[in-house]
């Protein structure tokens, strides 16, 4: 298997992370998921070892939901976990030794993505809360 490093980016439901991570993978040598039947191309939605729902993509729903909170030493932190994660993801992302992914829960998983992922680099975009909430209220 390939060592590739990750960069995550998380941020809010409507908050620009799905063009920052375009701006990204359109860097040489970067990877993306793309054509994924999920929304978004959120490879939260293709793995199976951390369980995530379309509930859980309900706008905004995952911050302040405790299931969705996975730091170092959880019961996801083992290698079992990132092997999983990186097969689940496998044939979904592009070439590139640099892959990037996009989640808005990857705010809540920066902690465990950063024990399981340890060479992986973190984007988080913030947007105005007043602009975020009318984007997400169309």
């Amino acid at each position: 298997m390939q060592n590739h490093r990750y960069v995550f980016v998380g941020g809010l439901h409507r908050s620009g992370t799905s063009l920052v991570a375009r701006l990204i993978a359109g860097l040489p040598g970067v990877g993306a998921i793309t054509d994924a039947p999920v929304p978004e191309n959120e490879g939260v939605y293709l793995q199976g070892a951390i369980a995530h729902t379309a509930l859980h993509g309900a706008p905004m729903r995952f911050a302040t939901d405790p299931a969705q909170h996975h730091t170092e030493g959880s019961r996801h932190d083992t290698l079992e976990t990132r092997l999983r994660i990186e097969a689940d993801w496998a044939p979904h992302f592009g070439p590139g030794h640099w892959r990037v992914e996009k989640s808005p829960v990857n705010l809540t998983r920066m902690r465990l993505y950063q024990q399981l992922f340890p060479l992986s680099q973190f984007v988080v975009v913030m947007r105005h809360p007043e602009a975020v909430a009318a984007a997400t209220a169309k």
